[in-house]
């Protein structure tokens, strides 16, 4: 005959074991989903790269061709920006 002890720890291991597994699921899923939306955000990343890269491009040129503007806040004399 087995102990009342023996029984609570058979049932209490049992439920741990149900949790983990569901765990373990939710966790493959959560995978799964994070992988669909690094497939889907991989053309805006393209996207991104290729701007930032025109953008370092046309400050370089601006630069070097001297026709790179001064910035907003410089405009004018008093420190005055609005219009």
């Amino acid at each position: 005959m087995e102990s009342p002890h023996t029984q609570t720890q058979a049932i209490l291991l049992e439920r741990i074991s149900k949790h983990a597994a569901l765990c373990f699921e939710a966790l493959i899923e959560l995978n799964t989903m994070i992988s669909q939306v690094n497939t889907a955000n991989a053309d805006i990343e393209v996207a991104a790269q290729l701007f930032m890269t025109y953008r370092r491009n046309v400050q370089y040129n601006l630069e070097s061709t001297k026709s790179l503007p001064p910035p907003i806040g410089m405009l004018d004399d008093e420190g005055d920006n609005s219009e």
